[in-house]
């Protein structure tokens, strides 16, 4: 799945065709070596590249690597001149510039692709407005298109009209429409015809979707509050969903904190306001409120997995990071629709 994901960024990016080779060289490898990657031999504009998978490989070096690179194209023994593209699903900051200073060509997928010889390549037939030492857009959604995205991503419901999607969001029909077009262009969907009744899908399967996502995605939450807990009538409190660690500790086993959190809309703050009481600073008898930029999706009246991975993205607690990881490791991507 990750070379098969690569390919498609090589083609997302550069607009060209990613020709598949047959597979009949592995075989010639130490065992070592087929053991700890997968491999995938391609075409690209009559060049010849091998992409190996290093989501296997843990804690390798670059002088690592390129030895590995070097016993790789020592086996195969060809005549023709061979590309090799390290390619990574996951990537810290300091080894990509450990790869770039090198000069091996990597794809960081959903990150960035270093390849200087196809970017020559590029270059010779002016191409040069794919830059091959590309990095993801900077740009993010705005907080409609993501609570679309969210919605898209967990009932994979493109079939409902965009007045019904509107409905569901709480926007308009032409807030919906626009989400659409910026997800398209994130090259996150795809529409299957050109007519008025345009329908979108998702250009990859949902979980690559989210992964792909995750440059574009934006902070959800607009201020946290804490409220007085004798302030929230029942009517407040049923308009509200449990959020935060409260939410967290529902599906993990983080131990629930001490005052509960809960989340809402900026839009059902702005009419329940004059209702709840703030207090300015945490106390023992007060609830944690977060205060929402957009709808954020829920089951069973408190935030989805994904809302939540999302709402701790940027969260430092290693102790709340854990059990993020964990919940997303046992998500089960099939079970929403």
């Amino acid at each position: 799945m990750v070379l098969d994901s690569a390919i498609q960024y090589l083609e997302d990016n550069f607009h060209c065709k990613v020709v598949l080779k047959e597979k009949l060289w592995t075989n010639k490898l130490p065992i070592y070596l087929s053991k700890q990657y997968d491999y995938m031999e391609v075409e690209i504009n009559d060049l010849i590249f091998i992409l190996i998978d290093c989501s296997k490989s843990k804690d390798v070096s670059v002088e690592v690597y390129s030895k590995h690179i070097m016993s790789i194209e020592k086996t195969m023994n060809r005549d023709i001149k061979i590309s090799y593209i390290l390619v990574f699903d996951n990537i810290s900051n300091y080894l990509r510039m450990r790869l770039i200073s090198s000069e091996l060509s990597f794809i960081a997928i959903g990150k960035q692709i270093y390849i200087p010889n196809l970017g020559k390549v590029f270059s010779e037939r002016r191409e040069s407005r794919y830059d091959i030492r590309v990095s993801k857009s900077s740009q993010k959604m705005l907080p409609s298109t993501q609570a679309l995205f969210l919605e898209l991503l967990i009932t994979q419901d493109f079939n409902i009209s965009m007045e019904e999607m509107a409905e569901r969001l709480s926007v308009s029909k032409m807030t919906v429409s626009r989400g659409y077009f910026e997800l398209k262009n994130l090259r996150l969907v795809e529409c299957e015809n050109k007519t008025r009744s345009s329908k979108y899908k998702f250009i990859l399967d949902r979980e690559e979707i989210w992964r792909r996502a995750q440059d574009y995605l934006i902070d959800p939450v607009l201020k946290k509050v804490y409220i007085q807990s004798n302030s929230l009538e029942n009517e407040i409190k049923e308009k509200m969903i449990i959020a935060g660690e409260s939410a967290l500790a529902e599906y993990t086993m983080l131990t629930a904190p001490k005052q509960d959190e809960f989340g809402i809309t900026s839009r059902q703050y702005a009419l329940l306001s004059n209702k709840i009481e703030e207090t300015p600073i945490k106390e023992s008898d007060s609830y944690v409120l977060y205060i929402f930029k957009h709808r954020m999706p829920y089951q069973a009246q408190k935030l989805h997995p994904l809302a939540l991975a999302l709402m701790f993205k940027e969260e430092t607690d290693e102790r709340i990071q854990g059990e993020i990881e964990e919940l997303m490791k046992t998500y089960r991507w099939g079970q929403d629709k």
